[in-house]
């Protein structure tokens, strides 16, 4: 008679991959997201702002998945500078990519037509949400839409005409200002080189779809994360915090500065929700 010994396996627990939408780290504390994957050559798109050529690429909470960050070479670390925005990410051996599960695999070859009607869309590693818009305009191999706004580490995310297949990664947002206000459209590029522009031709691409005439100001922003922000954004909660009469609050504050002031800029990320813990402690003693 077979016996029996009742013993349970547990599902193997299934080794990590990159995935379409997730976070990396580029360099010591840049985050940004993954556009997409090319299972055939080994390689993930991102944005070109993300880092700089050579840097090593980890992917945010999973050991071993780790790269090399190579920028479009037609791109230029310059402010307001948006042409060829685009990355490529090559994977150490052994390191899986994941399916294009947003947008499919098929890229959108930087000719094909595109209208007011075609429904594009983003999902940033940050944001974590599926919001789309519509074709705006398009400028060498960067296309413009109405897209919302990107949080800090969303750039990089992927870009995709739904029907039609992949864009490219999401590079921030155009806006210009003028006596009418603020206006702005969302970048996304091709991930081939096109040809190169400048702020100038991205101005009147801006103003010929808000129809705007005369001056303006121009600015270029880029959605990626780094200890810098994650600093602004700290000092805006402490301020936040710091303000409201709340007397177990203000008793906490100096522990909370104290932490900031022991923890190395690298750790910067951590820190805010070092802050909203110990604003939970306070609140429930105070209780």
């Amino acid at each position: 008679m077979a016996l029996s010994l009742g013993i349970s396996h547990g599902a193997a627990v299934a080794a990590p991959v990159v995935q379409q939408g997730g976070l990396i780290v580029v360099g010591s504390n840049v985050k940004c997201t993954v556009a997409m994957n090319d299972k055939n050559q080994g390689v993930s798109y991102t944005s070109a702002h993300c880092g700089s050529n050579g840097d090593r690429v980890t992917v945010k909470g999973a050991e071993g998945l780790t790269g090399t960050f190579i920028p479009s070479p037609l791109y230029r670390d310059e402010e307001d500078y948006t042409a060829n925005d685009w990355a490529m990410v090559v994977w150490d051996d052994g390191v899986a990519l994941g399916p294009n599960w947003l947008s499919g695999d098929t890229l959108i070859s930087p000719g094909t037509t595109l209208t007011s009607k075609d429904r594009v869309c983003t999902y940033g590693g940050v944001t974590k949400a599926k919001r789309c818009g519509s074709f705006a305009a398009r400028l060498g191999n960067t296309v413009f839409s109405t897209l919302p706004d990107g949080q800090a580490g969303d750039s990089g995310a992927p870009v995709w005409v739904e029907g039609k297949g992949m864009i490219g990664p999401y590079s921030g947002v155009s806006n210009i200002s003028s006596s009418s206000g603020v206006r702005g459209l969302s970048r996304a590029v091709h991930p081939e080189d096109g040809r190169d522009y400048g702020s100038d031709d991205e101005i009147e691409v801006l103003k010929r779809w808000f129809h705007i005439d005369g001056p303006v100001v121009h600015t270029a922003k880029r959605p990626v994360e780094t200890a810098a922000n994650v600093g602004a954004q700290l000092g805006k909660r402490l301020d936040s915090l710091s303000s409201e009469d709340d007397s177990a609050v203000r008793g906490v504050l100096p522990v909370v500065l104290a932490i900031v002031l022991g923890v190395l800029v690298a750790a910067a990320p951590d820190i805010v929700s070092i802050v909203e813990s110990w604003r939970s402690i306070a609140a429930a003693r105070g209780q």
